[in-house]
């Protein structure tokens, strides 16, 4: 936490949210760098349920 207060830690740029339907997208880009962790939401958009 120290670190994350200290923004040292930057959470939302390794985290990315990606719909159900989207997960070939999310494992391309974990595969290329572009995200360390890849969150699927099941309903609604691309932060959770509508």
């Amino acid at each position: 936490m120290r670190l994350y207060r200290q923004g040292r830690l930057p959470l939302g740029k390794l985290v990315s949210r990606y719909r159900l339907e989207d997960i070939n997208t999310a494992v391309t880009d974990i595969r290329a760098g572009r995200t360390i962790k890849a969150v699927l939401t099941f309903r609604g958009g691309p932060d959770g349920p509508a």
